[in-house]
C-alpha cells in the first residue's frame, strides 16, 4: 500500500468515527464535553459530525473506486465535489462558537513590548 492508500485508510478511519460519534450524538444528545463547550445545541455537533465524517468517506469512495476500476475520473470527481458540498454545510450552518474568554484567552495584561507579560 502506498502513500496515497494509508492517507485514504486514515480518513476513512476518521470518517466513520465522526459518524459515529455524530450518530451518537443526534440518538442520544449527548457530545464529549470538550464538544459539548463548542457548539451551542449538541444536536449542531452532532450534524457538523455527520457531515465531516460522509466529507472524509465520499472522498474515499471516489478514490478507491478508481484504483480499483469501478468507475471512471469524471465519478469520482462527481465524488469529490459531493463531498466538499456535504462538507461546507456544516461548517457554515453549525459553526462552533469562539468563547476565548472561557479559554483563558485574552485574560493577559498588556505587554511592554518586550515579549514579558506584566
Amino acid at each position: 500500500m502506498g502513500f496515497l492508500g494509508w492517507i485514504n485508510l486514515g480518513m476513512s478511519l476518521t470518517g466513520v468515527c465522526s459518524i459515529g460519534l455524530g450518530i451518537r450524538a443526534l440518538a442520544t444528545g449527548k457530545l464529549p464535553r470538550r464538544l459539548s463547550e463548542q457548539y451551542s445545541h449538541r444536536t449542531d455537533g452532532g450534524r457538523s459530525l455527520l457531515g465531516f465524517g460522509l466529507f472524509f468517506l465520499l472522498q474515499v469512495v471516489g478514490y478507491v473506486g478508481v484504483e480499483l476500476s469501478l468507475f471512471g475520473s469524471l465519478v469520482r470527481g462527481a465524488f469529490v465535489l459531493l463531498a466538499f458540498i456535504i462538507g461546507a454545510v456544516p461548517v457554515l450552518l453549525y459553526r462552533p462558537r469562539r468563547d476565548l474568554a472561557a479559554r483563558g484567552r485574552g485574560t493577559a495584561a498588556p505587554s511592554s513590548g518586550d515579549g514579558r507579560v506584566e
